[in-house]
Order: structure tokens, then sequence, then C-alpha cells
């Protein structure tokens, strides 16, 4: 799965479907994408 936002590409791997691991390009937008997934409830941990 791929989100993107503001140009930063941001590969989901979920392997329980509460936790992300995340690439990020942009870290300032994989920031921004963290907080939104952490909103949505999952544990975040970006590379």
């Amino acid at each position: 799965d791929l989100l993107t936002e503001s140009g930063a590409e941001f590969s989901l791997m979920s392997g329980s479907g509460s936790c992300v691991f995340g690439f990020v390009r942009n870290k300032i937008a994989g920031i921004r994408i963290k907080n939104r997934l952490q909103k949505a409830g999952y544990v975040v941990w970006l590379v």
C-alpha cells in the first residue's frame, strides 16, 4: 500500500493491521502522515 502526501511516498507494511512500518522520502510530510495514522489508531514507525 502506498500513501502519497505533499510529494512524500510512504510505503505501508502492516503485519497485524494495527502496526505500520513506513519508509518516507520527506521527513516533514512523513510526520504529518504519521500523525494522521496515529489518530486513526495505528502504531507507526518511520524510517
